[in-house]
């Protein structure tokens, strides 16, 4: 279970990264 909260937080993470440097480009 720990892992798999581990890999949820981790594409949260992602997703946050992606979603900034999409604003950055143009939004």
């Amino acid at each position: 279970m720990l892992r798999s909260v581990l890999l949820t937080t981790r594409g949260h993470i992602d997703l946050l990264r992606v979603a900034s440097a999409a604003c950055r480009r143009g939004c």
